[in-house]
């Protein structure tokens, strides 16, 4: 029987065992608790993860394709020719979901599948796949002498170590953009490679089939994103044609950015865009970043981004330069992408954020309170929890904020800023609402979680957009008091 056959029949296997252990997860709350408890929400220890947010789930499921691939490469095997062939047929196999793209591809929107754990799948199943063609390569090489002459042979691994290269922690920090752009030239050199190495079969055969399908998928893939973009971009009027557009403008420690979309769209909390500017740099038309669709009109989005190396402070610079707002400059947004997370069966809403991640929150709390406005909801009170290094910061959102507040009739809203670089160690109240305050010390969020569960009763949400220090902290606080009614949830990106 064929390998893959045995890897669909085990990954099936697994999927069902999910369906399984979802319906019992649901069936019986008590299972739940504790699988949420001790499993779901606590983080594995900070030296295995790194700063990657890893929960003992992720850490089974990873584990899970593992073994699977483990298993697949091993099982049957009698000689070193054996172990060869396998671990090439598994490396091409599971480069099949790869296909799909190392970002949010529009296919995996589609079928709405978590951008996180696409992601996460992503990366983890391409590391599996390099390990399995380095396998295949050193036993080729250490079996056959010539094979270390063979060019198509050498362009492979050498595509395949690239790859693996540019995928390491440190290079993803501070060589992203590089690594951005070759990462797609090197896989399609490695899809060419491999087909050229493979020995003359048909094509409805392993393994040219699964070369087949990856080169598919990908080619379907990037031209529904192309006609996805395309239709959200130009709009073709009865007079002109339409396109979006942007104006920039610099904050402190933030760029402001408000696109003006060629047609109407409808948002939902917690969704973000892939961004480019063309105009920015020379170089930025080949470069899309994600960001947090921090607020929303009929025709309008606003982005708030911290600006960092190479897109994001070309965007600085370009902004600073310009001394004024800048305005119309060519727009192209690809998204949006994600899923709003249903808070509103809550009575309690806890939003905390750090930094950049208020841009996340602030999407949120203007989402309840809109739809606390048309319905009927469990929610009775919202509170946020906004950590800034500095006051200035504050500016980011002010106004919005203000506005939110301004619409609280009910007075549900409650909003606290902590200052982490001050001179001073009081609190004061901002604008004459009575419902936001300005701390000069950093967020104990333990305390905030608790004095909240002492003052309110009933079903209690915390959400995070924090950094990983705080997002343990919260989590381990979640995970004592969920006896009381409290669940966590977690926005799909995080700040540093």
């Amino acid at each position: 029987m064929e390998i893959f056959l045995w890897y669909s029949i085990l990954l099936g296997a697994l999927f069902a065992c999910a369906l399984l252990t979802a319906y019992i997860l649901n069936r019986w709350s008590t299972t739940l608790f504790y699988y949420r408890k001790y499993i779901h929400y606590p983080q594995i220890h900070k030296y295995f993860r790194g700063a990657v947010k890893t929960t003992g789930s992720d850490a089974i499921s990873i584990l899970a394709v593992w073994i699977v691939n483990a298993l697949c490469v091993g099982v049957g095997v009698k000689d070193r020719t054996s172990l060869m062939k396998r671990s090439g047929l598994m490396a091409i196999a599971n480069m099949i979901p790869l296909a799909l793209g190392s970002r949010t591809g529009f296919i995996a929107y589609l079928f709405g599948i978590d951008p996180e754990l696409y992601r996460r799948a992503h990366n983890w199943i391409g590391r599996i796949s390099i390990i399995e063609g380095v396998l295949h390569s050193a036993l080729a090489a250490s079996s056959n002498g010539t094979w270390s002459r063979n060019a198509v042979s050498l362009v492979a691994l050498v595509a395949l170590s690239g790859i693996a290269l540019g995928s390491i922690p440190f290079a993803l920090t501070y060589f992203y953009e590089i690594f951005a752009k070759f990462h797609l030239m090197l896989a399609i050199t490695l899809i060419v490679a491999i087909w050229r190495h493979l020995a003359p079969s048909s094509l409805l055969r392993p393994p040219k089939l699964y070369v087949f399908l990856t080169t598919c998928l990908w080619a379907s893939n990037c031209l529904l994103q192309c006609m996805h973009m395309a239709y959200r971009n130009i709009k073709y009027g009865s007079s002109k044609v339409l396109r979006c557009s942007a104006s920039i403008e610099a904050v402190t420690d933030a760029v402001l950015v408000e696109v003006k979309l060629a047609r109407t769209w409808e948002f939902e909390a917690g969704q973000f865009v892939y961004l480019r500017l063309p105009e920015v740099s020379r170089t930025a038309f080949m470069q899309a970043h994600p960001f947090f669709v921090s607020w929303w009109d009929r025709d309008t989005l606003s982005l708030l981004i911290e600006p960092r190396r190479g897109f994001t402070g070309s965007l600085q610079l370009y902004a600073k330069e310009e001394r004024t707002k800048k305005a119309d400059l060519i727009a192209i947004i690809d998204g949006p992408y994600g899923k709003e997370l249903d808070l509103t069966k809550f009575e309690t809403v806890l939003l905390f954020a750090t930094g950049i991640g208020i841009a996340g929150q602030l999407s949120y709390l203007k989402r309840l309170m809109e739809i606390k406005d048309r319905r009927a909801t469990s929610i009775k009170r919202i509170s946020l929890y906004w950590e800034m290094e500095y006051a200035e910061h504050q500016n980011w959102v002010l106004k919005k904020i203000n506005s939110l507040l301004e619409k609280d009739r009910k007075y549900i809203l409650k909003i606290e800023f902590y200052i982490r670089h001050s001179h001073r160690s009081d609190t004061i109240p901002i604008g004459k609402h009575g419902l936001l305050y300005e701390n000069h010390k950093e967020m104990d969020s333990r305390s905030l979680v608790k004095d909240e569960m002492a003052r309110n009763k009933g079903q209690m949400v915390v959400s995070l957009c924090v950094r990983n220090k705080v997002a343990d902290t919260l989590r381990s606080t979640v995970a004592e008091c969920m006896d009381r009614g409290v669940e966590l949830v977690e926005l799909d990106f995080r700040p540093t």
